[in-house]
């Protein structure tokens, strides 16, 4: 009688450990969730401004950059001009498909993985289209945007490079994850 208790005391103390263990990995969950998002705004606050810089102040920006390669290879500068111009662009959308791509798993961490069966497409769609569409719609405004800033244009190979970016960034993302689960196991 008493081994009875002291095992339903056992399991009443296991559940409470739990409950505890669960609450924490929410609210941890929850920060990371609000600090990729701060992130994620401050990547495209930054991608903003970056467009809205005249085309004679951009090119300054990458004159910099293309002086200094130049002591490094024979290409001509207008095509280096061109190739980082256009790796800027990349780049800036890789991470912001990364970070996009963090702040919806956390989200959607807390809705697949504490139900009691784990909802892997919903989890997957959630951490890899929708970033995908956010980032891409995110390349569209953007070169809208650039239009109406002078000496700059609106371009669908501009949007087209943003997007394979923002690509390369939830595939990283997808990755690490990928990474983790095996490594969990």
């Amino acid at each position: 009688m008493a081994d009875s208790i002291d095992n339903k005391q056992n399991r009443m103390d296991d559940k409470k450990d739990n409950l505890a263990v669960k609450k924490t990995q929410r609210k941890s969950h929850n920060t990371r969730f609000v600090a990729y998002l701060i992130i994620t705004l401050l990547i495209m606050i930054f991608i903003f401004f970056q467009s809205s810089l005249p085309a004679d102040t951009s090119q300054e920006e990458s004159d910099i950059i293309v002086r200094f390669l130049s002591h490094f290879t024979d290409r001509d500068a207008e095509m280096l001009s061109f190739i980082v111009r256009k790796m800027a662009h990349f780049s800036e959308y890789t991470v912001l498909g990364l970070f996009i791509s963090l702040a919806f798993k956390e989200y959607y961490y807390k809705k697949c993985f504490h139900k009691e069966r784990f909802q892997k497409t919903r989890f997957y769609r959630g951490v890899f289209v929708i970033p995908l569409i956010c980032g891409a719609l995110y390349a569209v405004s953007d070169e809208i945007h650039q239009r109406f800033v002078p000496g700059r244009s609106c371009e669908l190979r501009d949007v087209l490079i943003d997007t394979c970016g923002v690509l390369l960034g939830v595939i990283i993302n997808m990755l690490c994850v990928r990474f983790a689960k095996k490594k969990d196991k």
